[in-house]
Order: structure tokens, then sequence, then C-alpha cells
């Protein structure tokens, strides 16, 4: 179910027994949040075809907003989790070239600014993918903002590798294996601790070594949907998270 679904089925309820509720989707980053944001600002739908992690094709779509010249770009659209069967989770293997595809897709529409939403990915390959597949300069004329799921640095025992690998298929051994292959990426380690960094496997640290600027997801949304002007008006906020858990605590 996702935050719309839910939204709609909680203020359901609360108008059933004769109460009034505003239903306010929200998003932290990961998967949902374009939707969340075509909630709020409208726009278009575009369809592109790329890459999945393991380099099969998929169409994704991304969310261009005309009289702005701003492209939401999700990353799960291309290389998420849930693209893969869980006999398919190869973190070693899974790349994040589609993410670069979309993004160069969304810039064809005419989009000088790019919002691309992290979290959700299959990918813990440091955005090697994404860096193999642009051209030098690509986004050089382009202010491309990343709304981060999490506030994870890039490597350690909270890093892309120690705190994610797990759920992407990786077992001790592995996780040890893309944890080398991180602090092994020259070009990212400027950028290693910035909060966020981790983020999509290390997709963080990647975009911000092309010139992104990394936030808060979550902060984002919330702003974008006036979300503190509502709970004003409030006597009670429901919300939730998909899992409470430790990363619940890590921006989520």
């Amino acid at each position: 179910m996702g935050s719309p679904e839910a939204a709609c089925a909680l203020a359901e309820g609360v108008r059933s027994v004769g109460g009034n509720a505003v239903e306010l989707p929200l998003a932290d980053g990961g998967e949902g949040t374009a939707e969340v944001l075509h909630i709020a600002w409208g726009g278009e739908w575009h369809i592109a075809v790329v890459d999945d992690p393991l380099h099969r094709p998929r169409e994704a779509r991304f969310l261009y907003i005309r009289d702005r010249s701003l492209a939401v770009i999700e990353s799960a659209e291309a290389i998420g989790l849930t693209l893969l069967d869980s006999d398919e989770l190869s973190p070693l293997q899974a790349s994040s070239a589609g993410l670069a595809q979309l993004m160069c897709a969304a810039l064809e529409t005419g989009a000088r600014e790019l919002m691309v939403t992290l979290g959700g990915s299959a990918t813990v390959d440091g955005g090697e993918g994404f860096l193999q597949s642009i051209s030098s300069g690509v986004f050089d004329q382009t202010r491309i903002t990343v709304l981060c799921d999490v506030r994870n640095p890039l490597h350690g025992d909270y890093g892309a590798a120690r705190a994610f690998g797990p759920q992407k298929g990786a077992d001790p051994e592995v996780v040890e294996k893309l944890e080398i292959r991180l602090r092994s990426m020259s070009e990212l380690q400027p950028y290693a601790d910035l909060p966020g960094a981790g983020a999509a496997g290390g997709l963080g640290a990647a975009l911000a070594s092309v010139g992104a600027s990394l936030t808060s997801g979550a902060d984002a949304v919330l702003e974008a949907v006036s979300f503190d002007e509502h709970a004003k008006e409030a006597d009670l906020v429901i919300t939730g998270e998909g899992t409470v858990d430790e990363t619940s605590l890590a921006g989520k």
C-alpha cells in the first residue's frame, strides 16, 4: 500500500464516524516520493526505457513540471529493490546505470533542474554504474537536488554496505567486499561523510561528486506539501512507516 492509498483508507475511517480528515500523503525520498510530489505540484508523467539493476530493459517514469523546467526522478523506478525477485538479489553485480539513463531522458524534455529521490535501490555499487554511464559535463548546466531517505555516510558501521547491504541480499562476506569496494572509490572519498552519502548504495556520494546537493527527503516533502500549516489546524496527526526499525532513526 502506497502513501496515497494509506492516507485515503485512514481518512475514510475517520469520516465514517463523523470526523473531518485532510489527506496529506508523505514520503521520505524513497519509493513513492515522485507520486507524492505529483499530488502536491502537478506535472506530467514521461516514460523512458532504461536498464534495471541487472541491465534488463524496463520502462520507468519520471515527473516533469513544465512551468518550472523541473523533472523529478525516482531512483527506485529504474534500479529499485522491488524490481528484482528474492532469488535475483545480487548486490555485487547490481548496477546504478539505469538512474543515469533516466536522468538523461529527463534532460531531453527540456528540464533545467533535476530532483532525484534516493531510496529503495537494489544497488551497493557506490554509483559506479551511474558514473560510467554519463558523459563528462553532462550535468554542468543543470541544478541537481538529491532527496535522501537516510542520513547515513558512505562507509563504516552505518554506511551503505554494512547498514543496508543485508536487506539487498548481501551475506556478511559480501558486505565486507562491498565495504572494501566503496572505500576504494577515490572519487567518492571527499563526500563520504556527507549526510546521505550512503543513500541508495552510495549514490548519494556519487551524485555529490557531479555537483548535486544532498538534502533530507522527509524535510523536503514536508515543506512541499505545507505540512506545518496543515498540522497547526489539526487535533490529531496520523503518520507511519513501512517498518519501524533502527533505520527509522536515520532520517526516514
